[in-house]
């Protein structure tokens, strides 16, 4: 990500890119976080990232940040491992 990123059971679960959240949490909750304030589709080299969401850090709170992390710890189990990646 060349960024701060913070790793679950070997799996990336969200990380941190300029002065946004980025919360992998998947495609079950991925449509309906865009009615939350602050959040936008995260695209890399132009193309969509689908269950993937960036957060502007100015719209998060305490309490939000709760939910944010909390929706990617319920992701995380249903991802892959990236051990073997190198």
């Amino acid at each position: 990500m060349g960024r701060l990123c913070y790793i679950v059971d070997d799996k990336m679960l969200c990380g941190i890119i300029r002065d946004q959240l980025m919360a992998r949490i998947g495609l079950d909750k991925y449509q309906v976080s865009f009615e939350k304030d602050g959040v936008r589709q995260m695209t890399f080299v132009g193309c969509s990232m689908e269950g993937n969401i960036l957060i502007n850090m100015n719209a998060i709170d305490d309490d939000h940040l709760g939910y944010w992390i909390k929706l990617c710890l319920d992701f995380n189990p249903l991802t892959k491992s990236n051990q073997n990646r190198k």
